[in-house]
C-alpha cells in the first residue's frame, strides 16, 4: 500500500499524478498491483493501480550542493554561493540521471528544489520513484 495525503487523490484518479517519490527502498517492482491509499489512515479512500517503473535515483552532489546553500550564514552568503555554484556548471553535460530525475518530479508534481531541501532535513542522497497506472479510477 501507498499512502498519499487526501489531497492527492483527484490528480492521481485523473492521470495528472502518475509517480510518487519516496525516501525509502520500496518492496515494489514493475507489474505489481498496489493499493493507494488518501487521507484518513482509519478510512482512506483506495484506488487499485499497476507499478510501472521503479528507480533509484542517488544524487549525492545535488543535495551536497544545495545543504551548503541552506548552512549559508546569511541570505546575501547564500544567493553568492548559488550563483557560483550554477557558473561552476555551465556548459558541463547534465548528468546520466538528469532526465530520469526531470520526469520523476514533473510526473509526480515535486519542485526539484523542494526535493533536494527535503532530501537535505531528512539526511539522505537517494531517492525512489515508483510510477504507476490507476486500474478503477
Amino acid at each position: 500500500m501507498i499512502r498519499f495525503r487526501g489531497e492527492y487523490l483527484e490528480a492521481v484518479a485523473s492521470g495528472r499524478k502518475t509517480c510518487t517519490l519516496r525516501f525509502k527502498r520500496p518492496k515494489l517492482q514493475p507489474g505489481d498491483r498496489v493499493r493507494l491509499a488518501f487521507g484518513r489512515r482509519d478510512r482512506p479512500t483506495i484506488l487499485e493501480a499497476v507499478v510501472r517503473e521503479v528507480a533509484e535515483l542517488h544524487i549525492p552532489g545535488e543535495v551536497e550542493v544545495v545543504r551548503v546553500w541552506l548552512e549559508a550564514p546569511t541570505d546575501e552568503e547564500a544567493e553568492r554561493l548559488w550563483e557560483t555554484m550554477a557558473a561552476e556548471q555551465e556548459g558541463l553535460p547534465s548528468p546520466s540521471y538528469g532526465e530520469l530525475l526531470d520526469r520523476a518530479c514533473q510526473d509526480s508534481g515535486t519542485d526539484l528544489l523542494d526535493l533536494l531541501v527535503d532530501m537535505v532535513y531528512a539526511n539522505t542522497d537517494t531517492v525512489w520513484a515508483i510510477w504507476f497506472e490507476v486500474v478503477d479510477a
